[in-house]
Parts: C-alpha cells; sequence; structure tokens
C-alpha cells in the first residue's frame, strides 16, 4: 500500500517538512528551551504511535540542542535505533557563556504554576528526558551534558548512536519502496562523505541566524553582554544613550534587564502582595486567553495580527491605568509603587533608554514581558521621566557615526561607539513608508528575530507555525 505523503496526526503535520522528514526548528512559535524541549518529546511520541519509527525503525536526530537530545534520548528510551549528529565538538552549546536568567515556568505566568521553576513541576505525567531548574544559562550546557552522558551509560542509552563533528549535507532522499530516507553525512575534516539510511530524519538545528541592520548586529540574544553590569561597561564619562529595537520577547526581556539588572520578572511579579497579584491575574488571564484563540486561527496576514495584537496591548495598557488612577485601588497602586522603587536600576538615565518597536503593540509575546513593560513605563512616566517606549518607528538603518567600520561577525566591537541611526514612521505593521528621523545612540540592541532556516531544495514554509503547546507533554 503506498504510503500517505502527508501524514495525519495533527502534530505531525505541524512539523512536517517532506517525507518521513520533520523539524522542530525555524520560525515556529513558542520556542522557549521548555517548548524546544516539549515539541521534541511529543514529536517522537506520536512518530513512534504512527509506526513512522519504532525497534526496526530507526531515527537520525540532527543538532545536539536542547530539542535534539531531547528527542534522541526520548526515542532510544523507545527502544529506537536512534543517531544523534551535531556539527560541533560538543552538545549544548547556544547558551554559551550567557549572563540570562533562565526559568521553565515563570514565562507561563499566570498559570497558577509559574513559581515553580523546575521543568518536572507537574509531576503527573513523565517528564521530558532533559530537564533543569531555574539558573543562569551558562549553568545548562554542562547540566544537560551530565544527564546526555548518564544516559548514555544505561541500557537505553546504548541504543543512541551520539556523533559530534558531523553535520548532514543537503536534503534526505526518500526511496518509496524501502520507506526510507538516504542521508550525506560528513565528519570535521575528514573527506569522506557517509551514506546511509533512516527511516525518519528530525532536523533541530535551531532557528537560523538573528536579523540584522546592514553590517550592525550589536550583542546576540545568548552572547556575554554588559546591559546588566554597571554602566554597561561604557567608558567613564560616556552618557549612555540606549536603543531596544523589536517588539517580541527579545527585545522586552533585555530592557526589563536593563531596568532591573539582576532581576526576573518572577522576582519582580513575586514581590507584589497577593491582592495586588491576583487583580492582575485575574484581567490578564482573560485578556491573553482571548487574544491567544484568536490569534491562533489567524490568516498570518500581518494586518490581521495587528488588530488581534492591538486589543491585547490595549487590555495590559488599560489595566496599567487602572492601577495608577482608580482611587479605589490605591493600595495596589502604592504596593506596584513601592516594588518597582526598590528593584529599578539607581545609575542609569533612564529618559536615554528607548524601546523602539514599528506599531502601537508589541509583538507576541509572554504576557509577563508585556506588563511589566507596560508597567514600568507608566511608573516612570508618573515619576516625570519620558517615555521609554517609542512606538511606531522602524529601524531602517544603523551607520557609525565617528569613522569605526560595523561587522555583523564581531557585534560586541560596537558597544559604546556612536551611531547614528535612521528611523521611519510606521503607520501600522505593514506601512512603513513615513517620514524619516535621526538620532544618535551608544548601545544599540537588535531584536528582530530570525532568519528562519531554510532546507536545500525546499520552499513551502512548515504548515501551521502559530501554534500553542500545552504546559507538559500528555502523550508519554
Amino acid at each position: 500500500m503506498p504510503e500517505q505523503l502527508v501524514p495525519q496526526d495533527p502534530f505531525l503535520v505541524a512539523h512536517w517538512i517532506g517525507q518521513r522528514w520533520f523539524a522542530i526548528t525555524g520560525k515556529l512559535s513558542p520556542m522557549s528551551i521548555r517548548d524546544q524541549m516539549l515539541r521534541a518529546t511529543a514529536i517522537v511520541d506520536r512518530a513512534f504511535a504512527d509506526d513512522l519509527i519504532g525497534s526496526n525503525k530507526s531515527l537520525l536526530v540532527v543538532g545536539a540542542g536542547a530539542g535534539g537530545a531531547s528527542a534522541a534520548m526520548r526515542a532510544a528510551s523507545l527502544r529506537v535505533p536512534t543517531t544523534l549528529v551535531e556539527q560541533r565538538l560538543l552538545a549544548f552549546t547556544r547558551q554559551g557563556s550567557s549572563h540570562r536568567w533562565v526559568d521553565p515556568t515563570e514565562y507561563d505566568w499566570p498559570a497558577h504554576h509559574w513559581r515553580e521553576g523546575n521543568s518536572r513541576w507537574f509531576g503527573e505525567f513523565p517528564e521530558t528526558p532533559l530537564w533543569y531548574e531555574r539558573c543562569h544559562a551558562s549553568q545548562l550546557g554542562g547540566h544537560w551534558r551530565d544527564q546526555l552522558n548518564a544516559f548514555l551509560s544505561t541500557a537505553p542509552g546504548k541504543l543512541l548512536d551520539f556523533q559530534t563533528g558531523t553535520r548532514l549535507l543537503g536534503r534526505p532522499r526518500y526511496y518509496q519502496k524501502a520507506r526510507m530516507l538516504e542521508v550525506t553525512l560528513r565528519k570535521a575534516k575528514a573527506e569522506e562523505k557517509l551514506v546511509k539510511r533512516f527511516n525518519m530524519v528530525l532536523d533541530s538545528r535551531g532557528p537560523g541566524s538573528e536579523l540584522a541592520i546592514g553590517r550592525y548586529a550589536g550583542f546576540g540574544y545568548w552572547d556575554r553582554d554588559p546591559f546588566e553590569r554597571e554602566h554597561l561597561e561604557l567608558p567613564e564619562g560616556c552618557v549612555p544613550r540606549v536603543l531596544i529595537s523589536g517588539g517580541g520577547d527579545g527585545a522586552l526581556q533585555d530592557f526589563l534587564r536593563m531596568i532591573f539588572p539582576g532581576r526576573s520578572p518572577r522576582e519582580i511579579l513575586g514581590a507584589l502582595s497577593d491582592e495586588s497579584r491576583a487583580l492582575v491575574e485575574r484581567e490578564i488571564y482573560y485578556a491573553e486567553d482571548q487574544a491567544q484563540r484568536q490569534y491562533v486561527w489567524g490568516t498570518g496576514a500581518k494586518r490581521d495580527d495587528c488588530i488581534v495584537l492591538g486589543l491585547l496591548q490595549r487590555a495590559h495598557e488599560r489595566l496599567v491605568a487602572r492601577i495608577f488612577e482608580d482611587k479605589t485601588l490605591r493600595p495596589i497602586r502604592e504596593d506596584v509603587c513601592q516594588v518597582l522603587k526598590g528593584a529599578i536600576r539607581p545609575v542609569l538615565d533612564l529618559g536615554n533608554l528607548h524601546l523602539a518597536h514599528k506599531c502601537t503593540h508589541f509583538g507576541r509575546c509572554y504576557p509577563a514581558n508585556r506588563f511589566l513593560v507596560v508597567l514600568v513605563d507608566r511608573f516612570l512616566r508618573e515619576k516625570g521621566s519620558p517615555s521609554t517606549l517609542q512606538s511606531g518607528l522602524h529601524l531602517a538603518e544603523v551607520n557609525p557615526a565617528d569613522g569605526h567600520q560595523c561587522r555583523s561577525d564581531r557585534g560586541w566591537e560596537c558597544h559604546g561607539k556612536e551611531h547614528k541611526v535612521v528611523f521611519r514612521a510606521a503607520r501600522d505593521c505593514v506601512d512603513l513608508t513615513g517620514d524619516i528621523e535621526h538620532r544618535l545612540y551608544n548601545a544599540i540592541i537588535i531584536r528582530h528575530g530570525v532568519t528562519g532556516r531554510p532546507w536545500p531544495g525546499h520552499t513551502t514554509r512548515i504548515l501551521m507555525p502559530r501554534q500553542s503547546l500545552p504546559y507538559y507533554s500528555p502523550w508519554h
């Protein structure tokens, strides 16, 4: 019987690239570390249930990050002969030496478990193969390598062939009669190519490269940066003039890192009184739920999304306005102001910190980030500072203003140097043809998303990229 071209399982369909070829990479959303681990575990379970892989049906996983390793470990646990290849010489290198604080549950706020801080919080279902607790990102690599090595020494681990310094060349070639994919692999510094066959291939090589503006890239998301350090590590006597460009989670997180150095959203929200948090969580939960119900069925047209995200942004703004203006909420306002006053960076001139985004709303982002950014901006304005939020500005160009040359592969070298940026006024998410404005900054963060990962010979985008994932996988 001929095999179905596209699988019937909706989860497999959402990650389908070609015959028996799937991906948990590219421009998928949401895409936190925990989301990647959930996708990986779920896709293996669903492929196993659909008989795409099994004890005599092999799997190749490409990329040994959190998602790829989770998929490979889960498959081997199901007695699937599994090969995991990583082009670098070490697994789990993406987070590197990053100062970022990672927490598996804080961005689930306002869901009730947001303060658990452990990817194994749910308990009722088997956990993902890899796990982590809240920590600095730089600690993740060693932690996960220990877990992977421990797994490789177990009986199921013997079914996992882990090869570092190995990359996939080209795209897999499908053989209908054998129902297998033929792939070409190459070891580092080796001229010989290895041709092997597998029953299924799972691509987990990451989302692609971060978008730059011309030759300017600045610090990457996972780079070790100075944004929580004193004076941003700028030269003595240099007044920080900071631009963060973008409306997604990356931009909002960096804004909050600037405002609350060394403090996580979990700490700020957790410092609020029970009464304050109850009011906020009740209203935010409803607004976010309604937006998600609309967004997941959206067409993908930017103006359609603009309507949904605009409504959500205004819901957050209305709540913040009530906190500061409603006389009956005075105890909550005092509580909020007390928490923010004690947490905001005292030395940074916040009048020179700008978060620029091209529409009246942020993008699709976690509610904790959206709410805290809107709340902080209103608090600062109440204290007499100019607004830090610069809406309706599309960053078009970043040019050196002092004669230096920007290099996208050495973005950190631009930190502290003068740059002339060119903004275009944006009327909405689509119309970016407004008036031009020039400004000078000496610390610029670009968070415009990623390029996505093209697959050789494949031009169709992954189906259903507008997903909503469960907090844990019930399909084990």
